[in-house]
């Protein structure tokens, strides 16, 4: 890359190594033949004669004191400031017409301090006023991890060194979500699946209620009931809906709860009853209190702790669980 912006290789200054002046730089990347330019006035240089210790470079120095920092920003500064240290109404109106960058600088030297781990400082008032957009104000420290409704906790887990900008006053935060400004968080409304819920609205989001509050959603505790089946000996459909077929001939696992849980197994017993079948032989669900067999040359009856009972049959509430005849096993 190359070019009036450069060669972008994070080097300031290295392209103009080759030069004596920036305007022999300029010179060599006009896109005409050189000599059918115009000749550019060498004495604009001359404009130019901040000198260190003036109160312009001062700013810089006060803003970040570390050296490499202000070596690699101090030339930048010398050339925005541009004759105009003796009078501050010419360089405040510099400013606002945006005609000069000084202002820029510093604010770059806040950051580059501040990625260095040094406390950034704000801008000099005196000088850089900043006009910051709904309802926000200037901070020299708080625009890394600004908080927003959607991540309205940013700020106590963020990793990004202060820097300076607009930031939403103490006690609000930013709406990213129906783009208002700055809010409390109690107004925060609420995003799911792309759709915009207000304050308070509620929705049924896995089995559950869920209300939003405070730019989240706050659910109840209820649990979810699901479904999981084994048809035919072979073909099986998860508690997630995914569907698998297998042949069998072995003791499975159908479900097996985790340590720590109320108890509720399941072991089926799978055989094989053809070329390319296998068929259910027998189901045994075992619970805290229970031990309940299953097999295929039981007709409506179960084994329930040793003793023979009629279905339907049901454990009862503590274990919660219900066997019942089907018109096929």
């Amino acid at each position: 890359m190359c070019g009036l912006c450069g060669n972008y290789n994070n080097v300031p200054d290295d392209e103009f190594a080759s030069f004596k002046t920036d305007l022999d730089y300029v010179a060599h990347h006009t896109v005409n033949d050189a000599n059918k330019c115009e000749d550019m006035l060498a004495d604009e240089e001359t404009k130019c004669n901040i000198t260190k210790g003036d109160f312009l470079v001062d700013l810089l120095n006060k803003t970040c004191p570390l050296k490499d920092v202000r070596k690699t920003l101090e030339p930048r500064l010398l050339e925005d400031a541009c004759n105009l240290k003796d009078d501050l109404q010419v360089y405040k109106e510099c400013l606002q017409n945006s005609s000069c960058a000084l202002c820029d600088t510093i604010a770059e030297a806040n950051r580059s301090c501040a990625h260095q781990g040094y406390f950034v400082n704000s801008l000099p008032p005196q000088y850089c006023s900043v006009s910051c957009p709904e309802g926000q104000q200037y901070s020299s420290s708080d625009a890394s991890c600004q908080e927003t409704c959607s991540n309205p906790k940013s700020s106590n887990i963020c990793v990004e060194p202060p820097v300076s900008g607009c930031v939403c006053p103490e006690g609000t935060v930013y709406d990213d979500i129906q783009k208002r400004g700055c809010v409390k968080k109690s107004q925060c409304s609420c995003r799911h699946k792309g759709e915009v819920y207000n304050v308070n609205q509620t929705i049924e989001l896995h089995c559950q209620s869920c209300v939003c509050t405070k730019g989240t959603w706050k659910c109840d505790q209820r649990s979810c009931p699901k479904n999981c089946k084994l048809e035919g000996g072979s073909h099986v459909t998860t508690f997630d809906d995914y569907e698998y077929s297998f042949t069998g001939n072995c003791l499975y696992w159908f479900v097996k709860s985790d340590a720590g849980f109320q108890k509720l197994d399941v072991i089926v017993d799978i055989r094989i009853c053809g070329k390319r079948e296998s068929c259910i032989y027998g189901v045994t669900l075992l619970t805290d209190n229970f031990e309940v067999v299953y097999t295929s040359d039981m007709e409506n009856k179960v084994e329930v702790n040793g003793s023979s009972r009629i279905l339907p049959f049901s454990t009862g509430i503590l274990s919660n669980v219900a066997m019942i005849p089907t018109s096929t096993f």
